[in-house]
């Protein structure tokens, strides 16, 4: 694999382990279970709980519906964002 695609391979599995802690801390924060979470999303628990394990990635659009159940700010998401662009995440 060359070096490039290796690298932003690297870069993408980070973003999907900073999405998932973010997922996580923001649920136990908000005294939220993941059937809750479930029930408010329509997602199936056991895909949360992979997704929150950095097991699974998923469309952006289901993140933001995750986002906005779980109330984490946008730009807490936008950060995060922009550190995958600027390669320093």
């Amino acid at each position: 694999m060359p070096k490039k695609e290796l690298l932003e391979e690297l870069l993408q599995n980070k973003m999907l382990q900073e999405l998932a802690s973010l997922i996580f801390v923001y649920r136990k924060k908000n005294k939220i279970t993941l059937q809750e979470l479930s029930n408010q999303t329509s997602n199936d628990i056991r895909f949360l709980n992979n997704l929150e394990k950095g097991k699974h990635d998923t469309q952006i659009t289901n993140y933001f519906k995750i986002a906005k159940v779980l109330k984490i700010p946008a730009s807490t998401i936008g950060e995060l964002v922009e550190r995958y662009f600027r390669g320093t995440i």
